[in-house]
């Protein structure tokens, strides 16, 4: 959790699915990834709670390419989007 009801997206590296994570192959050193990204829990008209993606911890991207970006314009999109 990072504050309230706020958590850090982590993904986590179990040997049987490395096959389907690809970031594990780029990361070879790491057991678990922190994407920076972060979410709140809502409840949905079906009782389910669904995550609802609130913003980043960072505001620059750096991809494994080394690629660099301000990811604040994609962060903004994708709160528009439905």
């Amino acid at each position: 959790m990072v504050v309230d009801d706020l958590y850090e997206l982590h993904v986590d590296r179990i040997v049987e699915s490395d096959t389907f994570k690809g970031a594990f192959y780029t990361c070879l050193n790491l057991d678990s990834i922190q994407t920076a990204e972060v979410y709140s829990p809502i409840v949905d008209k079906f009782g389910s709670i669904r995550w609802v993606f609130r913003g980043r911890n960072v505001d620059m991207v750096k991809l494994s390419w080394l690629a660099k970006f301000h990811a604040t314009h994609i962060g903004a999109a994708l709160i528009q989007h439905d």
